[in-house]
């Protein structure tokens, strides 16, 4: 077992020879002198690339100790995401010779990648840095300085925990009390502020902020707040706000590990599983959505019989199913693989769908689904104007979130204002009897009706509304199943993907239905209640979609039977 302090004679173990150290340019600064790139030469490997921080002061053994207590430290750890102990120089000038991160500091990473990195690769990050503290928490070891700037990556794929300057082996006592000195307040507990005290807990506290940095780009937390006012704000019940972009499913990861009560905290074996989980239906949700754009290029690849071909509609975020619901799916056969976790998008790009071709029928103005309704002195951004000859149809939808521009901007209030539902627009074609069209129009009517309700309901109501939905759908896909028999086989597996794409659009209603009952009275419920409207307007798009493609279909079937 470790004991509480460390010797130098104790560091010598890991001594190494100052002649096969090839001193490089700085990289960086440490707590005592600067961190430089270097080369450690071996005969197993004449080149490995190493880092050696310096320390400038060293004159004295108390302060040499103090330097070399981190190599002490790190020297007992063994894991693929934890920065690599390679060995020491005890004689002055003193060295530390670590393991060489290429990709520099995590934060600055995150800074200037902050265009080219998706959800996922931060995600792994997170979950990384887990698998590390999960380590150290096996071994009772507490970090106390968990931070981004204190993360190493190594590719981009993988990220190493570092800076072990201030770790401490808690060794039968189940916390370490600080003495005086500079402290990271704002990645701190609370009980670490107030009394110095740090634990496994404080450890969580940390992470939680980290990975609040991680999903921020490398911004740091409580901008512009000075440390003394931290621990007030803490105590008040102000926590750092959901990141855009954010699943919902990781804040909410997140503000446990925020809890004020240390013993409230999940430890690093169950933030690991959980955000293993996180990652892996997001890779999925990436999947899926790749298969998604697929399809719908295909769905909207009309064919024109040799005329002018029109640009794709504007793509739209892939919406998965989630796990079966029994009783809200209309047909199992159009059900495509389910999946049952969606990334929030705070960007809609699914506004209005247009035909472009001559023929259809523009409405004389854009009518809306529903639009959440702002401050009347904040002008909406300008749209783009719409290309000539391209209707509007079924409105569009304003943005349902907004940047986080300072650390305590939480979940606003808003309201829904449904408007008055006019027929889609559509193709010249004879519209009585036409069982299509009037389901397609029935489904619209419920998502607008849906939609005006959902906000002053309580949860109990929320089945009842998305299962009038669910029927309208069933009724239209079992109408699009009489037509498609009497239609050109060619035209079947467009209309068929059209189908199984409302299906999809159902099971993200549901799916998030299910999130705002879940968390009924937190502040992710009108998070949720947002994303079920954003899964209402999807699939009343996609409904119109599906008129669409039929109708391309009879017109096709008409030319086909028309003599030559």
């Amino acid at each position: 077992m470790p004991s509480k302090s460390y010797g130098i004679d104790e560091a010598r173990d890991y001594e190494i020879q100052r002649e096969r150290i090839e001193l490089g340019r700085c990289i960086g600064e440490g707590q005592f002198g600067d961190v430089h790139q270097g080369v450690y030469v071996t005969p197993e490997n004449p080149a490995m690339a190493v880092a050696i921080k310096t320390c400038k002061n060293c004159t004295s053994d108390s302060i040499r100790e103090k330097f070399l207590q981190e190599a002490l430290t790190m020297r007992q750890f063994d894991h693929p995401h934890i920065v690599k102990l390679i060995g020491v120089i005890t004689e002055n000038p003193v060295w530390i010779i670590m393991e060489l991160c290429t990709q520099g500091e995590l934060r600055s990473f995150l800074q200037v990648r902050k265009y080219s990195l998706d959800l996922a690769s931060l995600i792994l990050y997170a979950y990384q840095l887990s698998t590390a503290l999960a380590y150290l928490e096996s071994k009772r070891f507490v970090h106390r300085d968990i931070a981004a700037r204190n993360v190493l990556v190594s590719s981009t794929d993988c990220v190493k925990l570092g800076d072990f300057g201030l770790s401490r082996y808690m060794e039968d006592s189940t916390y370490y009390k600080a003495s005086k000195g500079k402290l990271p307040i704002k990645w701190m507990a609370p009980e670490s502020i107030n009394f110095r005290r740090f634990t496994s807990a404080s450890d969580v506290w940390m992470f939680g902020v980290c990975m609040w940095e991680i999903l921020m780009h490398g911004i740091k937390p409580f901008q512009g707040v000075k440390n003394n006012d931290v621990i007030g704000r803490i105590e008040n019940g102000e926590r750092l706000p959901m990141p855009p972009n954010c699943p919902p499913t990781l804040y909410s990861l997140m503000t446990k590990c925020w809890a004020y009560d240390p013993s409230r905290r999940p430890r690093f074996t169950e933030l690991k599983a959980q955000l293993n989980t996180i990652l892996e239906e997001e890779k999925l949700q990436q999947e899926e959505r790749i298969r998604m754009e697929s399809r719908r290029q295909v769905t909207v690849s009309w064919d024109s019989g040799g005329s002018d071909e029109a640009p794709p509609k504007p793509s739209r975020p892939g919406y998965p199913s989630p796990r079966s619901s029994e009783g809200f799916y209309p047909s199992p056969q159009h059900m495509i693989q389910p999946n049952h976790y969606q990334k929030p998008d705070v960007r809609l790009s699914r506004g209005s769908i247009d035909r472009e071709d001559g023929s259809l029928q523009g409405p004389a103005s854009n009518q809306h689904i529903y639009q959440p309704v702002g401050k009347p002195d904040h002008a909406a951004p300008p749209k783009k104007p719409p290309r000539p000859g391209a209707p509007s149809h079924l409105g569009s939808l304003a943005s349902l979130n907004s940047p986080v521009d300072s650390y305590n901007e939480g979940v606003k209030p808003w309201r829904i204002q449904p408007q008055e539902i006019s027929p889609p627009p559509t193709a010249n074609l004879d519209r009585s009897n036409d069982k299509v069209y009037e389901n397609v129009t029935g489904l619209v009517k419920a998502v607008i009706e849906m939609s005006s309700k959902i906000q002053p309901a309580p949860p109990e109501e929320y089945v009842p509304m998305v299962k009038e939905v669910g029927l309208a759908l069933r009724t239209l896909l079992a109408t699009v199943d009489e037509t498609i028999l009497v239609l050109p086989a060619s035209t079947h597996r467009e209309i068929e993907m059209a189908q199984k794409l409302l299906n999809s659009d159902l099971a993200e209603l549901i799916n998030k239905m299910k999130l705002a009952q879940q968390y009924v009275m937190t502040s992710l419920q009108q998070e949720y209640k947002k994303q079920m409207l954003t899964a209402a307007h999807a699939l009343a798009v996609d409904a119109k979609n599906l008129l669409d493609v039929i109708d391309q279909a009879r017109l096709k079937s008409l030319g086909q039977s028309r003599p030559h």
